[in-house]
């Protein structure tokens, strides 16, 4: 297999900002020889999100995917998301893409009694450094493996990169990508595992070989890790991330047999603002960054759980869409989400709309769907018209294959100028279903 001279172009770019969905069985690595240092596991994750992203523009544009494609990124694009503060990362990164090539890795979900799901298995396939009109970029492929889990991606973690960036342990980031695994569990424990196996998923070196037997060594007791690598570890994720975790150990006599984590959402520490609040309520608060006391002023003036709950789940399913930019004002956004949520709620109860906040009475309620529809469109507007693009070129082919393509929308999407019409409505289709699934227009008020 060669390297091709040019890196495949692709008009998408891997962000800091935005969620990896990273396949369970990636979630555990551990060396077989050598060591997988941190910077290198943070650039693995980069260039997972950025294969995910040049996936979905291949597939758009129907081409060939196979173990065998190479994937580019500019080498600044790619460290972007490593590190919080970038200065002096590229030199650094260089010299662990080679590394990634020759490193043997056991892959094994964090799952309870999961076995190795892949023994000594390479990181890549090929990997070259290449510069190309006075900039560093990065080609790569994978093993054919690995690839196939990449594509297939049935059960995946959502890993914030924000987070990983500020992270600055191995230890840190192995046990954040473990627990967020479990963040969404209802009993938010992670599985129990033997002490020596969390050493082991927490560790990126190998065992050290015995020069005399050949026979890989002891690591350290779980004893000294604990004492050692753990705290640091815990307390940044405490401190960095939207969880907080805690040890739990299982004994028998003074021998610990089993350890788990228990994962939580940050919830903020107000007692007068959380008292008349349910329990699903601090929850999803906890995932949304809005002060506690803007809901429980809501809820004191009349804002019914039904609807709060709404508003505070559809913030986070826009703060978590892929592609999309970041909320600027956060409260802003759930006070419109409110306005139109509420107006549409007290529309079923009473059949005539609600004036209590403030919705003028001789304008009609809009229903659910065309209030979602009008959200996505927004959503999809304010993508970069880069990222507009791959949605588009699927709409064409919908159109295409309709009988429906003409010249005018071919000169449209030559002239990048969908804003409006038949090519932005199928467009937004593609680009709802492929965010949200085919159920993107279901009324989620009705359903929780």
């Amino acid at each position: 297999m060669t390297i091709p001279e040019e890196p495949m172009p692709t008009t998408y770019q891997p962000s800091a900002l935005e969620l990896l969905k990273k396949p369970n069985d990636f979630l555990v690595m551990i060396p077989k020889a050598g060591k997988l240092p941190m910077l290198a596991r943070k650039m693995y994750n980069s260039m997972l999100h950025s294969t995910q992203i040049q996936i979905l523009e291949i597939r758009n544009k129907c081409l060939k995917l196979d173990a065998g494609t190479f994937f580019s990124a500019r080498l600044t694009d790619l460290s972007a998301s490593v590190t919080a503060n970038k200065s002096n990362t590229i030199d650094l990164v260089k010299d662990y893409l080679s590394d990634m090539r020759k490193l043997e890795v056991d892959w094994r979900a964090p799952d309870a009694n999961s076995p190795v799901v892949w023994k000594s298995m390479g990181m890549l396939s090929e990997v070259d450094l290449l510069k190309r009109d006075g900039a560093y970029w990065v080609s790569w492929s994978y093993p054919p493996t690995l690839f196939e889990a990449i594509l297939d991606m049935r059960v995946y973690t959502q890993i914030d990169q924000t987070v990983i960036a500020q992270l600055t342990s191995y230890a840190a980031i192995a046990l954040y990508e473990i627990c967020a695994r479990y963040k969404h569990n209802p009993s938010g424990l992670t599985a129990k595992q033997s002490p020596e196996w969390w050493v082991d998923a927490l560790t990126g070196t190998a065992p050290k070989i015995d020069k005399k037997t050949g026979v890989p060594m002891k690591r350290r007791e779980w004893r000294k890790f604990k004492e050692s690598s753990l705290p640091g570890a815990r307390d940044e994720i405490n401190r960095v991330s939207d969880i907080e975790i805690e040890l739990i150990e299982t004994k028998t006599g003074k021998a610990v047999t089993s350890v788990q984590f228990q994962v939580t959402f940050k919830r903020i520490k107000t007692q007068k603002a959380v008292r008349n609040m349910s329990s699903e309520i601090l929850e999803q608060a906890g995932k949304s960054d809005i002060p506690l006391s803007m809901i429980s002023s809501f809820l004191n003036n009349g804002q019914s759980e039904e609807v709060m709950l709404y508003g505070l789940r559809a913030l986070e399913n826009r703060t978590n869409a892929p592609h999309l930019p970041t909320i600027a004002n956060k409260a802003a956004y759930l006070k419109t989400v409110l306005f139109d949520a509420d107006a549409r709620v007290k529309h079923d109860d009473q059949n005539q709309p609600s004036n209590k906040l403030g919705l003028p009475k001789e304008k009609p309620v809009k229903s659910w769907e065309e209030t979602r529809r009008a959200e996505v469109i927004e959503e999809f507007l304010a993508l970069a018209k880069n990222i507009q693009k791959p949605y588009v070129l699927g709409a064409v082919d919908r159109l295409r294959d309709k009988g429906l393509l003409t010249p005018s929308t071919q000169r449209k999407l030559d002239e990048e100028s969908w804003e409006q019409g038949l090519l932005l409505h199928e467009a937004v289709i593609f680009y709802a279903i492929s965010t949200y699934g085919s159920n993107w227009l279901n009324d989620v008020t009705t359903t929780h």
